[in-house]
């Protein structure tokens, strides 16, 4: 079980992915329009379809989403739902837009 949660996929790719989706809304390439929607979805903010999508989603355990969703936190993290799993906007934002006008400027230079 350890390998599954810590050394496996799961850290590598959750906070990576929310991050693209996260300069998608706020990085220095971001587009007026976003994502497309999809069937009922009327949000079409990349980041905040991302957030919703972790609310309603566990990582490892299987559950329906309307079960998820409406799970207090601790229990979402007594379900491997860790928060070095999440992307947080608030520590981690800053840094992400940075390095990606950084990526930006070097790539045009």
């Amino acid at each position: 079980m350890a390998l599954l949660l810590f050394l496996s996929g799961i850290p590598l790719a959750e906070k990576p992915t929310q991050q693209k989706y996260f300069l998608m809304s706020h990085g220095p390439d971001k587009t007026a329009e976003g994502l497309q929607p999809w069937h009922e979805q009327r949000e079409t903010d990349p980041w905040e379809r991302m957030k919703a999508f972790r609310a309603r989603t566990s990582i490892l355990v299987p559950l329906p989403n309307g079960v998820y969703r409406r799970l207090p936190k601790w229990v979402k993290t007594v379900l491997f739902d860790f928060p070095f799993y999440n992307f947080d906007e608030a520590k981690d934002g800053t840094k992400a837009i940075r390095e990606a006008e950084d990526k930006k400027n070097r790539d045009n230079a």
